[in-house]
């Protein structure tokens, strides 16, 4: 075919933040005879529910042979104002184009640059991210426990448990656990440990990615999450597959993809029940099997939003006190009795004197007090 290019898929947004400007980045492959020389795309982010949020293009000048591939950014950058998942579907356009069917992206990805059209938007703040894909083949613990997790085993000694790479029948890299060589049942933790969320108070959301193939036997998939630093455990999401040995239910045979649709639809967990004020919150991905298959994340990010504050609704003067006093009013923060780790106790109020800026020092026309009566 002489001309055809194909939209292989764009460059995944990682750590994508509410009210942080993102660019998205499209990969193109001429795979006709002629080289190309122009050309743009055009892409529509939409949200969970499929509402359009945003239309993006980018455009290429220059030259691209046959089996090359570029990466076309687009002209505008796309603003989120809500954390949750969107994906983006993006269309690559020639006039002469003689094969429309590799056009747009799809979800499954192709190969290592290749990625997929669905991602997560974050909460503000960031309480921990990785991008376990990067991690280097390590057959033992090392690399994951110097990226800053704890890797447990409550299986015989020696039995296969987390390490980083690529799973060897799929090739999808991250943190994984596969089936034990020696055919033992396994019981294996991911954990990230002493995660601080003190003041993160709302909108608390873990999202990764995994591909879990189970089914050949029985496997249980869980993630969990302790307040008491790994005592005791709650378990925020589960997927088993297989037979169940202790109960003998069925769950079904073959892959099964964490949360929703396969796995490059990111899992996205509201945590925000069990963690918001705490400050010694551990997360685990637990792996029970009995010889089955194995489980790979990637792509791993926790985020949340911090105290909101009060709204200043008035300021009145006290009469008869000289200019001394005023009367505040004010709507209590939307956290207010809220948060069980860390409730709020009081409120402050800050004073910006004219010619100074964020409420810095004073000068010499305001005079320090103790307390109120010493002020009248």
């Amino acid at each position: 075919m002489e001309n055809d290019l194909a939209a292989l898929a764009y460059d995944q947004v990682f750590l994508a933040k509410v009210g942080q400007p993102v660019t998205f980045e499209l990969y193109v492959e001429n795979v006709g005879l002629n080289t190309q020389t122009s050309f743009q795309w055009n892409g529509t982010v939409r949200d969970a529910e499929d509402n359009v949020v945003r239309n993006v293009a980018g455009i290429f000048s220059g030259s691209v042979a046959l089996g090359d591939t570029v990466l076309v950014p687009a002209l505008t950058t796309w603003t989120p104002e809500a954390a949750g998942k969107y994906s983006l579907e993006a269309t690559v356009v020639l006039a002469t184009d003689g094969d429309i069917e590799n056009n747009t992206t799809d979800i499954v990805a192709t190969g290592r640059i290749g990625t997929v059209t669905r991602f997560f938007v974050n909460s503000e703040k960031i309480v921990f991210a990785r991008l376990l894909e990067d991690l280097p083949d390590d057959l033992t613990v090392a690399s994951l426990e110097a990226d800053g997790f704890l890797v447990r085993s409550n299986s015989a000694p020696g039995v296969f448990t987390w390490h980083s790479g690529g799973v060897v029948r799929s090739g999808v890299p991250g943190a994984h656990v596969e089936f034990d060589t020696l055919e033992q049942a396994q019981d294996e933790e991911l954990i990230i440990p002493n995660l601080d969320f003190s003041h993160i108070t709302s909108d608390i959301w873990l999202s990764f990615y995994a591909d879990g193939i189970a089914g050949f036997t029985f496997t249980r998939y869980s993630v969990g999450v302790s307040i008491d630093g790994g005592h005791s455990w709650h378990d925020v999401h589960v997927a088993r597959r297989g037979i169940d040995p202790q109960t003998g239910t069925m769950y079904g045979t073959g892959p099964t993809f964490m949360i929703d649709d396969g796995p490059w639809d990111p899992a996205c967990i509201d945590i925000t029940h069990w963690v918001a004020g705490r400050s010694w919150v551990w997360i685990r991905f637990r792996y029970e099997a009995e010889n089955d298959e194995s489980w790979v994340i990637w792509k791993l990010a926790i985020s949340g939003k911090g105290l909101l504050a009060a709204t200043l609704q008035s300021v009145a003067d006290v009469p008869n006190d000289n200019g001394k006093q005023v009367r505040l009013s004010w709507t209590a923060s939307e956290n207010d009795g809220q948060i069980d780790g860390v409730p709020i106790t009081e409120y402050g109020v800050w004073r910006q004197v004219v010619g100074t800026s964020g409420g810095e020092a004073i000068g010499n026309d305001v005079v320090r007090v103790e307390n109120r009566r010493a002020m009248i």
